[in-house]
């Protein structure tokens, strides 16, 4: 059942990462993260109940709360019609599971973050190699350079040991088919980036978890317009509103969440 604003899941204190798009050069020798984005963030609260707010995207802005969620980090071919369990155990993925608890996924992510790390230097001179060092499951930390706050992962067989961004997945349950979404990226990361390229957007976004939002309708070219109430679980505005031209559905979606009271 979709559930009206205030959705009170979305606050600063229930954040716990987020997801970012990563532009690769084709040679691998240099890496960056696309300004014309608004990365989505994850929330979860004491009771695990689960929120994935989406500002930007072809199908829309959106948020999708659920009442439980488990959450893991991939690369590799994630097969979409099989299910979290069978994706988790493939040859054709490396995954980490994060967890199904505010408390489990924290503590993962916490233990990667302080775990292996290399720098965004090492990650290049790792993928422009002619004959680069064998990669046995390797999940790192980027700890350093332009990369800093995402996690990448190397394999031999999965990703021919270069490392490749390590990508959000998420599904009711490990025997459910999962969403798969874009490069995973720390809390700190997703935050630092509204507040260079965006400042001030995300703290807006939060008002989605404390006051009633909504968009306004024209009904006919002379009818009047129908006020009504921004909920979950249902898109908004995407791109197709805007002819295909993301620039446009970007700028109004800054004004639109600019205008939240």
């Amino acid at each position: 059942m979709p559930t009206p604003t205030p959705v009170s899941l979305i606050k600063p204190l229930n954040r716990l990462f987020g997801s970012i798009d990563i532009t690769i050069a084709p040679n691998n020798a240099s890496m960056s993260f696309d300004t014309d984005q608004l990365p989505s963030t994850y929330y979860m609260n004491d009771a695990n109940n689960f929120l994935r707010l989406r500002p930007l995207h072809s199908s829309g802005f959106a948020m999708y709360e659920r009442a439980t969620r488990v959450v893991g980090i991939y690369t590799g071919q994630w097969a979409r019609n099989a299910s979290y369990q069978t994706n988790s155990q493939s040859a054709q993925v490396l995954f980490r599971n994060l967890g199904s608890t505010v408390a489990d996924i924290k503590t993962a992510i916490q233990n990667i973050v302080t775990g292996p790390g290399i720098s965004t230097a090492q990650l290049i001179t790792q993928n422009t190699s002619v004959n680069p060092p064998q990669l046995n499951g390797s999940v790192v930390y980027i700890n350093a350079g332009a990369m800093e706050g995402t996690i990448w992962g190397g394999d031999h067989n999965v990703t021919a040991d270069r490392y490749q961004p390590m990508k959000v997945v998420d599904a009711t349950t490990i025997n459910s088919t999962a969403h798969t979404g874009h490069p995973f990226a720390t809390r700190p990361l997703a935050e630092q980036f509204y507040a260079q390229y965006y400042p001030g957007l995300l703290d807006q976004m939060m008002r989605l978890g404390y006051s009633a939002q909504s968009v306004a309708i024209a009904i006919g070219s002379n009818g009047l317009p129908v006020t009504e109430q921004i909920t979950t679980d249902r898109g908004y505005f995407p791109v197709s509103n805007f002819n295909d031209d993301r620039q446009r559905q970007l700028e109004f979606m800054c004004r639109f969440f600019g205008s939240f009271v």
